[in-house]
Parts: C-alpha cells; sequence; structure tokens
C-alpha cells in the first residue's frame, strides 16, 4: 500500500508502523500543530518520521548484520522495542526531569531527526543524535558511549518511556533486554485515555534490575540529593545481631507522598548504603 492510498487515514500509517501505540499523542499533534489537517499532519511530519525510522532501520541492518555483529536479543527485536517505548513523538514539556533521566524525542526542525533530552544541574541540555549515535542505541554500551561523548560526563540512568500505564523509566539495558512487564502486544496499546495522558499527578514508576543495580559500583554523586538530604532512609549507626548496619526509614516524611518518588532512585540509595564497609 503506498502513502498515496493512505492520506485520507494517517492512522492506517501508525499501525502499519511501530508507532501503533502513539495514537493518542500523534493525535494531539495532528490537532494542535497541524489544525486537524491530516494531510498536512502526513506530509510534513508522520511521513518524514517514518522514513527517518526506517533509514535508521536500514542502518542498522548494515551495521549488525553485514559486520556480523550479534546481539542478543537480535538487534531487530532491539530496533523495535526502542521505537514503540523510547522514543517520544514530541518533547516532554510537562514531564519533570531527575538526576540521571534522559528521553529521546523526534525533533521539531527539519529534516527531522532524534533528540536527546537530559538535565545537568538544574537545567535542560539537548543533545542532536547523529546517525551514529542512533546506530548504536542497539548496543548495550550505548548509555556509556553518551557518556563519553559528552563534556559534562553526564550519567544516562533512566530512559523515560512510554507504555500502557503511561510514563514510566527504566535502565536502557532493560529496554533493549525487553524486561519490562507492559511491553505486551500493542493492540492493548492503541488508545491510551486522555486523563492517563494529561494528568502530571499520575505515579511514575520505575522497573528496577536488583542484581544489575547492585553490581555496578554506586557513587555519593549518582544518589539523588534530595532523597540523600531529606533522609527518607539512613544509617543511624545502629546494627543487628550479625553485625551488620541498620537502616532506618522515615515513613512520616511527606516525600513519600509525593507521586515523583522514583522507585530506582530509592533503590540506588539504599544499595549504596549496603556497600559501605562495615
Amino acid at each position: 500500500m503506498t502513502y498515496h492510498e493512505l492520506e485520507e487515514d494517517w492512522q492506517v500509517i501508525c499501525e502499519q508502523s511501530l508507532f501503533a501505540n502513539r495514537l493518542h499523542q500523534l493525535e494531539e499533534i495532528c490537532l494542535q500543530v497541524y489544525n486537524g489537517k491530516s494531510t498536512d499532519f502526513i506530509n510534513h511530519f508522520l511521513r518524514p518520521v517514518v522514513e527517518l525510522l526506517d533509514t535508521i532501520r536500514s542502518k542498522c541492518e548494515d551495521y549488525y548484520e553485514l559486520k556480523n555483529r550479534k546481539e542478543t536479543p537480535p538487534w531487530t527485536e532491539r530496533f523495535e522495542n526502542i521505537v514503540k517505548y523510547a522514543i517520544h513523538p514530541s518533547c516532554l514539556q510537562n514531564t519533570p526531569l531527575h538526576k540521571g533521566d534522559f528521553y529521546i524525542h523526534i525533533s521539531e526542525s527539519k529534516p527531522r531527526t532524534l533528540e536527546l533530552k537530559y538535565l545537568h544541574g538544574d537545567k535542560t541540555q539537548t543533545r542532536n543524535l547523529s546517525m551514529t549515535d542512533s546506530i548504536l542505541m542497539c548496543s548495550e554500551n550505548w548509555a556509556e558511549l553518551l557518556r563519553s561523548d559528552t563534556h559534562d560526563r553526564f550519567v544516562f540512568t533512566s530512559c523515560i518511556l512510554w507504555t500502557s500505564r503511561g510514563f514510566e523509566k527504566s535502565s536502557w539495558s532493560n529496554v533493549l533486554m525487553g524486561r519490562l512487564p507492559t511491553m505486551m502486544d500493542t493492540k492493548d496499546l492503541d488508545k491510551p485515555s486522555t486523563s492517563t495522558m494529561n494528568n502530571n499527578n499520575n505515579r511514575r514508576e520505575s522497573i528496577i534490575n536488583m542484581e544489575e543495580l547492585a553490581a555496578k559500583p554506586i557513587l555519593i554523586l549518582d544518589l539523588n540529593f534530595e532523597l540523600l538530604h531529606n533522609q527518607v532512609a539512613y544509617l543511624p549507626g545502629a546494627h543487628d545481631r550479625r553485625g551488620g548496619p541498620v537502616i532506618f526509614f522515615e515513613t512520616n516524611k511527606s516525600c513519600w507522598e509525593n507521586t515523583d518518588m522514583d522507585s530506582g532512585e530509592l533503590a540506588r540509595l539504599l544499595i549504596y548504603y549496603f556497600k559501605i564497609p562495615r
């Protein structure tokens, strides 16, 4: 089926692409940016975006298959997970970023490219992803490659994703490996509710691989300063019968009621305490 045959119904294009779970978000772009004119939306946004993703996929095929680079799961599954869940159609203006957070979105500029957003200090930084960057997204060490290539040595810890439950966060390796419980058949994700999209008070959840987190060294600079400073959990200096340090939880702290409380950052804090020499 050609684009010409699909122009009267742009949703068909989405259903035949990996963007099938983004219909609601794309509909908002069509209405707000292109005044509901499907033809303009297709010509100026959707078609260039699909062509961009097709180009990246083709380049990935050259890189991973022709050079005999084997990945598990294969790069095709990794690429599918990235497009479905990690690439956002537009900038996430109403989604607050915390230390270590980052996300990928389609650029507003033409020609369409992929842009990376991350928080450095108190400012949101933008990085244009080159074709090489985009190809290497399917590699497990992509986050480390990005870090080594940024002047501020930012640690890319948690990627903001779009799933059936709304926005969630997870490590890049979990995205590639398909470790997200919400990575289900896209037929269940076609029409997320408006309330889920627009409610900034939705609970932000993290999918945590504790073994993977515990295997990596954690420095105090990697911790969420707000969690550390508020003493949500802290070491009082007491020990249990085995001589192990006791961690106190202050359950009356108001930050426990904060829907932006991130379980991944809390887990990182607890593992940091656990690894302190006794």
